[in-house]
């Protein structure tokens, strides 16, 4: 017995020399480790590195900072990580309870480690390629090869990197706060540089999905004016093309849409006239290339675009894609390019472009046609000048205007060929609706209907408020949607007539009497008409956009505009197209100094996240609000 005590009192002991060894060992690992991840985080937060990868795109540091840092933050990351794939961590990671938070503090040291060691490195190697290699090749087309190159590499590097972040996201929650704070720190610097990654990784692939081909690919060029809105954007202004052959850009022409002529209707899709309130009256409407944006699915607008464009005496049918510019993008891209001074000794510039092509410019120019060729030549311009001399500057400038330019509708690209649009999608570029139940979108799009250019002085302003969460999941809320026409009764009676309407009463009047409308829908059309000849007064027709699995209630519209008629606008239609539910009016008069409000319920389907607002762009910043707090 003596002995067997002995025995056990020996293994007691050791056991307990283990744990005080292993405790020692585990409490210098963690001191390390800390330590480490600490000033890893701290170098990464100093840097700045989300900033400065943007301000890389934006053509300022060209990851000079990421340069410099990246050897700092593979030293610390690399220490980390022999602590957190020692054997002694994993054995703790194991304990019940405060293993989470070893495991949680390993899976970002493995995220932050593969930051260091290979997402920014591969980010470097992707500049470093468009330095040397170049994108453009000595005569100013795009180099395939290198464009190819460079999107491999940056697509390398968004993959690891959305991986880590990922595992991170699904790691347990830490216990201690002190961890827990620290992973959050961790986990939102991670985040903001996964998405600015991925954004620049996107776009590069979509250039070199339109342009990183061999052989020819002929593209259509829509620029949009927002001044007469349109549910992408504005009317169709002017339009041209742009031929790539094994990477040599070519502009052609531009032509105004006055030099269009109207088609027979179009075939390849019957959007837009479900869209547009003149097609739904079921009056006769060919093909017109100004309404081509009249609906904010842009892939179907394209190929109502083609087939017009194909109609024409200057046109073709060989288009592969159609790219469109609103007048806030051409701004963007002078930004790009640098000031653009036309022959008629306009300097437009990144601060006036969209001001004086959306209002000025019909204030200085007071000839249609004068402006037609200041339109033609602008867009030409501006166009030609982001997409020809690539070079790595301007590549890197792009690249960091694009996804802002199309996350807000102001830029459309869109490719016929199926295995390009994959690209396109993925950078959030083609200007389709959502059609996920996971991440439902509403949205409110408007037509102008009056024949103004008085949209410049339209105020828009939007607020989405979650009213409950049901206890399968789904949740509701409430839209309110405010439309102010910012234009004075004084600016109505001293604008030019071109600005503030020039609207087609006899052209209208003779369309209604070879329609078969109804005598009461025929007296709610005559009064519209007779709101829209009104100088200033903008003819919005309205659409509402169901969400995927989601349904629209409750729509409700009111006015304190004098020239509103309330059948035309509190009558909602049904349609439905490309799998999109859309709730439409025919037309919501707005006079100067008046406002309307557009208010319906909107519930979404379980499980999904919260909704996401969309809407016709706006020249300056959307002004948007959510209130999620319930």
């Amino acid at each position: 017995m003596r002995y067997i005590g002995r025995t056990v009192s020996i293994i007691v002991g050791v056991l307990l020399a283990m744990v005080v060894v292993y405790a020692a060992l585990l409490f210098n690992s963690a001191r390390i480790l800390k330590s480490e991840l600490e000033q890893a985080v701290k170098v990464a937060s100093s840097s700045n590195l989300s900033v400065d990868v943007s301000g890389a795109q934006n053509g300022g540091g060209q990851f000079s900072e990421i340069k410099s840092v990246v050897p700092q933050l593979q030293e610390h990351t690399g220490k980390a990580r022999e602590q957190a794939d020692g054997v002694v961590w994993r054995i703790a990671t194991a304990f019940p309870y405060i293993g989470d938070d070893f495991t949680a503090a390993r899976t970002a040291t493995d995220a932050f480690d593969t930051l260091a060691q290979q997402a920014l490195p591969s980010l470097i190697d992707a500049a470093n390629t468009m330095q040397q290699s170049g994108l453009s090749n000595g005569d100013g087309s795009f180099n395939v090869k290198s464009l190819s190159a460079v999107s491999s590499k940056i697509g390398g590097a968004k993959t690891v990197l959305q991986e880590q972040v990922a595992a991170l996201h699904k790691a347990p929650e830490p216990h201690i706060g002190q961890v827990r704070d620290a992973l959050k720190t961790g986990t939102g610097i991670l985040d903001s540089l996964a998405g600015t990654i991925s954004s620049y990784s996107d776009t590069i692939t979509s250039l070199s999905a339109l342009f990183g081909h061999d052989g020819t690919r002929h593209y259509l060029i829509l620029s949009q004016s927002n001044a007469g809105m349109r549910s992408s954007g504005g009317i169709v202004g002017s339009v041209g093309t742009v031929t790539v052959s094994d990477g040599k850009v070519t502009l052609g022409d531009f032509y105004s849409n006055s030099k269009f002529t109207m088609t027979e209707p179009v075939k390849s899709t019957d959007e837009i006239n479900k869209m547009y309130a003149i097609s739904r009256l079921g009056l006769p409407y060919g093909g017109d290339i100004r309404i081509a944006s009249a609906t904010p699915n842009f892939p179907e607008g394209a190929a109502y675009a083609k087939e017009v464009w194909a109609g024409q005496s200057f046109g073709s049918n060989d288009i592969d894609g159609v790219l469109s510019f609103d007048i806030a993008a051409l701004q963007s891209l002078i930004g790009v390019t640098g000031n653009v001074t036309l022959s008629t000794g306009q300097t437009l510039t990144a601060d006036n472009t969209a001001q004086y092509l959306s209002n000025q410019v019909y204030i200085d120019i007071p000839s249609p046609q004068d402006e037609d060729r200041f339109f033609e030549e602008s867009a030409q311009r501006i166009i030609g000048g982001a997409l020809s001399g690539i070079n790595a500057d301007k590549a890197m400038k792009l690249v960091g205007v694009l996804p802002k330019m199309a996350k807000e509708r102001h830029l459309y690209l869109w490719s016929f060929d199926q295995q390009d649009q994959s690209a396109l999608r993925a950078a959030g570029m083609t200007g389709e609706i959502s059609q996920q139940k996971s991440t439902p979108t509403t949205g409110v799009y408007s037509n102008e209907m009056g024949w103004t250019k008085s949209d410049w002085y339209v105020q828009r302003s939007a607020t989405i408020k979650r009213t409950s969460v049901g206890k399968d999941g789904s949740t509701s809320y409430h839209v309110s949607y405010t439309i102010t026409n910012s234009m004075t009764s004084d600016q109505a009676k001293t604008l030019p007539q071109y600005i503030t309407g020039t609207f087609p009463v006899g052209m209208m009047n003779n369309l209604i009497g070879q329609s078969k409308l109804p005598d009461d829908q025929r007296t709610v059309v005559n009064t519209v008409i007779s709101g829209l000849s009104q100088p200033g007064v903008v003819g919005h027709s309205l659409a509402i956009a169901q969400p995927a699995g989601g349904t629209v209630a409750n729509i409700k519209l009111t006015s304190n505009s004098p020239t509103q008629v309330p059948k035309a606008q509190e009558g909602f239609d049904r349609i439905t197209s490309n799998g999109v539910t859309y709730y439409v009016n025919l037309a919501t008069l707005i006079s100067p100094g008046s406002t309307a409000t557009l208010e319906y319920d909107v519930s979404t389907a379980p499980g999904a996240s919260p909704l996401q607002f969309d809407q016709t762009p706006t020249v300056g910043d959307p002004k948007i609000e959510y209130d999620y707090q319930r």
